[in-house]
């Protein structure tokens, strides 16, 4: 990964979720990858806005009444995720989703 992604330039923010399951006895896998950069009009880094940017979309949604659960209460449980995914793709933070 070094020789591809060195670290005196603008970093990168790759991640991947999979899962692996069964459905009707035939394994199943989906994953979901985010492949983010420093974005060079503004001058944030990958890991200032895919940690920044979630944060502030919760905080917005809070403001605006869209969370309805109160206390310690995961965010994936208490928010819209379509929404949410919505947001992050407004500022071209992209989930590409893929089944096998």
């Amino acid at each position: 990964m070094t020789r591809h992604l060195p670290a005196d330039e603008p970093d990168y923010v790759l991640i991947r979720l999979e899962f692996i399951g069964k459905t009707g006895g035939e394994t199943k896998k989906l994953r979901y990858d985010i492949v983010d950069r420093q974005d060079e009009a503004t001058g944030l880094s990958a890991m200032m806005r895919t940690t920044s940017f979630p944060a502030s979309i919760i905080a917005q949604m809070m403001a605006s009444g869209d969370v309805l659960m109160r206390g310690a209460t995961p965010q994936e449980k208490a928010i819209d995720s379509d929404k949410f995914v919505a947001e992050l793709e407004r500022r071209n933070i992209r989930i590409v989703e893929s089944y096998g």
